[in-house]
């Protein structure tokens, strides 16, 4: 969710001043080669995804192992800030992107639809 609509659920009364700080912080957490890898993993399973059933609404859910290269940890994404609740990385017209720890070195991305797929 962008800053712009964050603070104005937050003028509206939808969300508390706390809850537009840690949700502003906690995207802006991850690091832009951390989105990137995310972003591009998605697209991976989604481009395996048979779209004709997906509803707006639905919300499309999958794990992955995390990067265990060291020359990857180097130089790509970031993990560490990536918590058990979900994080926004990515968000458009069409779909929401979201990211949690689930255990170890597993992480789950989740795609909401927010537009109907054709």
């Amino acid at each position: 969710m962008n800053k712009e609509l964050l603070r104005m659920q937050q003028l509206a009364g939808l969300i508390t001043e706390s809850e537009l700080k840690g949700k502003l912080s906690l995207n802006e957490g991850l690091d832009a080669k951390t989105k990137k890898y995310l972003y591009n993993t998605a697209g991976g399973f989604l481009d395996s995804t048979y779209f004709d059933d997906v509803k707006v609404g639905d919300e499309l859910k999958f794990t992955f192992n995390a990067v265990d290269d060291e020359a990857d940890l180097r130089t790509g994404p970031d993990f560490a800030k990536i918590g058990d609740k979900f994080v926004t990385f990515e968000e458009d017209g069409d779909t929401k992107y979201e990211v949690k720890k689930v255990g170890g070195d597993k992480y789950e991305i989740k795609v909401t639809i927010k537009k109907e797929v054709k």
